[in-house]
């Protein structure tokens, strides 16, 4: 209904199973639907729009480029598209005037403008960030002693001001005030929060975000003072990488079994291998944690051994997966092994 725009159009892409609901669904539209046949189209598209789930709505600009991930949920809070094509605010204008320095102290917004800015999405009903919170809280103190060019704001998604109150009580950083809903709601969509804790970094002056998973920096114990503002790395510990395994093709070595002189050679054959390996993330698995586990259960793997084992991982592709020769290994496996393997991985697995 919004005149402003009229040089629009809708395309379906359908994931209908058969042409009859194909028909049935799409004679109720008024717009365009790409052939039910075209379906590596439609999954294209899917892909490369990021669509974790139906319906997906994707608001794309006349050169090409995409506007707008979220036009459900945009569609949701405009029904008249007024505010079409709904245009993401930038970070500073998102921002309320005043943000929470601590409980009970209110500090101008424009005094972070210099800052690197960590966001905090969190809420006190989830227990994977009831007990991440103490580890930020810590890793905020030391960090403070350092330097000061640096924020964290918590961004809340508790539902009452009770809830936040008794949460942010034991935070040691700033906070979005709770009343804020609009700037915490939207900070979430811009970002594309998915699951909570998550903690990313934005750069100081025009927040281009840094890093969108500063949680595993933090969660593993690294040296979060030597390597702030914490760019991203092609290779790390699995358990830091949950996100990324979903997203990305990689290479995971496992080695729960290997002695500390083993792994520590590991690491530094699979921190050699990401410089030949552009655009793969490789991660490894030395002690047996809840992930590690459902990624050898999904892959077969079978219990712990001596040796190393080695997946490539590719949940993208459809859940594909490739093993690196036998799990049974008794040696190592060095930066050769990973380049060769990573390139040709051999026969395609299915999870």
């Amino acid at each position: 209904e919004n005149d402003d725009f009229d040089d629009f159009e809708i395309v379906f892409c359908s994931f209908d199973k058969t042409p009859q609901q194909f028909h049935k669904y799409a004679s109720k539209m008024p717009w365009y639907a790409i052939p039910l046949q075209e379906e590596k189209l439609c999954q294209t598209l899917a892909k490369a729009y990021k669509m974790e789930g139906i319906p997906h709505l994707v608001v794309i600009g006349r050169d090409g480029h995409i506007i707008n991930l979220d036009g459900v949920g945009e569609l949701s809070l405009d029904p008249t598209g007024q505010n079409f094509p709904w245009r993401p605010k930038t970070f500073d204008n998102i921002l309320p005037s005043q943000y929470l320095k601590d409980c009970k102290t209110k500090t101008l917004t424009s005094t972070l403008r210099s800052k690197h800015i960590m966001l905090y999405f969190s809420a006190s009903w989830c227990p994977p960030c009831r007990a991440f919170t103490p580890k930020l809280s810590k890793a905020y103190e030391v960090l403070k002693k350092h330097r000061n060019d640096f924020e964290i704001l918590f961004v809340s998604a508790d539902k009452t001001q009770a809830e936040f109150d008794n949460y942010y009580a034991k935070m040691p950083f700033a906070a979005i005030p709770f009343a804020e809903e609009d700037c915490r709601r939207m900070l979430t969509r811009k970002y594309e929060i998915r699951g909570y804790p998550t903690l990313l970094m934005l750069a100081p002056d025009h927040y281009q975000v840094i890093n969108p998973n500063v949680r595993a920096q933090i969660e593993n114990g690294d040296d979060y003072i030597s390597d702030f503002p914490y760019h991203p790395k092609a290779y790390g510990c699995l358990e830091g990488a949950p996100e990324d395994i979903n997203s990305h093709k990689c290479v995971v070595v496992f080695f729960e079994g290997g002695d500390d002189e083993e792994q520590e050679d590991l690491i530094e054959s699979m921190e050699l291998a990401s410089s030949s390996l552009s655009g793969l993330k490789l991660y490894w698995a030395l002690r047996e944690t809840h992930v590690s586990a459902s990624v050898r259960d999904a892959c077969k793997l079978g219990p712990i051994g001596d040796g190393p084992a080695m997946i490539l991982l590719d949940i993208p592709d459809k859940g594909g997966y490739y093993i690196y020769g036998t799990t049974t290994n008794k040696g190592e496996i060095t930066c050769d092994d990973i380049v060769s393997f990573a390139r040709q991985p051999g026969t395609r697995k299915q999870i």
